[in-house]
C-alpha cells in the first residue's frame, strides 16, 4: 500500500497516531534542520530567517549581520502538516519546482518553500514561486522578507485578492479594536472581502482576481506542485471555480480551512474530482492528528491529483 493511500485509509475518525516523533515521517529521510550562514535572527528548519515582530511593525535593518544556524527540528503544531506538504512537493517535483502561496502574507510560507528547495540543491532558474496578497502591508514587507533572506529565483506577486470573480471590493484591514491599519496588518493576517457589515471594522479597495486569471497572465508556467491557501473563507469558491485548471495543471493543494461548512464543501468536492487525500483536520479545537493531540485554530485539508502526483517512494 502506498504511503499517500494509508493515509487517506486513516481520515476517518478519530485519527490513528502514525508517529509518535515527528522526525519518523518518511520525508525526514530526505531532510534534516538547515545548519550554516544566514543572517541573524529567528533561522527555522529550513533556513529561513524571520525577524518580524507581532507587537509592532517589522522593522528591516539596512545592512544584515550574518550568524551561524544549527536549527532546531520541527515541533508538532498545526504547521507540521503544512511544512511536510512543502517538503515532500519538494522532493516530488521534477525538473521544475512550482509553488503557489494565495493569501500569502509576508510570504512566510513561499520563503520556506524556496529554501526547503535549495536543500534538494535545485537551481534558482528552476524554482518558481507566485504569491498573491491584497493587503498593501503584508506586500510591501513580503518583498523585504524575500530580500532579507535572499530569495533569487523566478517569483511573481500579484498584490490582490482571489475569489471566483473579477473586480473590485471592500476588503477588512482593520479590526474595531485596532488603533490604526499598520498595527492591525502586524497582528492580524485574518483580513478577508467583505461580503457582509462588520460594524466599526476598517476597510481599504482591492482588485479581487480569478485564480485562472492570474495564472493565464504568466508565460509557459511549469505543472504547478503545490498551491498552498488560506483565503478566509474564499477557498472553496476559488477551488471550485479552478477545476479544469487543478485536474491539468496541479499536483497538490494545501488548504487552510476556516469553518465546518468550507471543510465539508471542500471535502466533498476533492472526493467528487476522486483526488487523494492526505490530511484532514477540523478549525477549532483540539484534534488528534497522525501525530498525537494538536490544538488547531486554522483546520487543514490536503490532496493530491492521482493523474499527476507520485509519491516518495517511487524515489527510493
Amino acid at each position: 500500500m502506498t504511503f499517500i493511500r494509508r493515509l487517506a485509509k486513516s481520515q476517518g475518525r478519530p485519527h490513528k497516531i502514525l508517529y509518535s516523533e515527528v522526525s519518523q515521517h518518511p520525508v525526514f529521510q530526505y531532510f534534516k534542520p538547515f545548519e550554516g550562514i544566514a543572517p541573524e535572527g529567528n533561522c527555522d528548519f529550513s533556513g529561513t530567517v524571520d525577524i518580524f515582530n507581532f507587537s509592532d511593525e517589522p522593522s528591516f535593518p539596512s545592512s544584515v549581520e550574518k550568524a551561524f544556524h544549527s536549527a532546531p527540528m520541527l515541533t508538532v503544531d498545526e504547521e507540521i502538516f503544512e511544512w511536510i506538504d512543502i517538503l515532500d512537493s519538494a522532493l516530488n517535483c521534477s525538473e521544475n519546482f512550482v509553488f503557489v502561496e494565495l493569501g500569502a502574507g509576508y510570504g512566510r510560507w513561499a520563503a520556506r518553500a524556496y529554501k526547503i528547495a535549495k536543500m534538494l540543491n535545485i537551481p534558482d532558474s528552476n524554482i518558481h514561486l507566485i504569491t498573491v496578497e491584497p493587503e498593501v502591508r503584508h506586500s510591501a514587507w513580503l518583498h523585504q522578507h524575500f530580500e532579507l533572506n535572499s530569495i533569487a529565483c523566478n517569483h511573481q506577486h500579484f498584490e490582490c485578492a482571489v475569489s471566483d470573480f473579477s473586480g473590485v471590493m471592500d476588503f477588512y484591514v482593520q479590526r474595531p479594536n485596532d488603533a490604526n491599519v499598520n498595527s492591525a496588518a502586524s497582528q492580524w493576517f485574518g483580513q478577508a472581502l467583505a461580503h457582509s457589515c462588520w460594524e466599526n471594522a476598517g476597510v481599504e479597495k482591492v482588485r479581487v482576481e480569478r485564480f485562472e486569471t492570474i495564472l493565464n497572465s504568466l508565460c509557459d508556467l511549469p505543472q504547478i506542485d503545490l498551491i498552498d491557501l488560506d483565503l478566509q473563507g474564499e477557498d472553496y469558491k476559488v477551488l471550485q471555480d479552478s477545476i479544469e485548471i487543478l485536474e491539468k495543471r496541479v499536483k497538490k493543494v494545501h488548504v487552510g480551512t476556516d469553518s465546518k461548512e468550507e471543510e465539508r464543501k471542500i471535502r466533498k468536492l476533492f472526493s467528487k474530482l476522486k483526488w487523494d487525500p492526505v490530511w484532514d483536520h477540523q478549525t477549532a479545537g483540539i484534534r488528534r492528528t497522525e501525530f498525537g493531540q494538536i490544538k488547531f485554530v486554522d483546520g487543514v485539508q490536503t490532496y493530491t491529483n492521482p493523474n499527476l502526483y507520485k509519491n516518495i517512494s517511487a524515489k527510493n
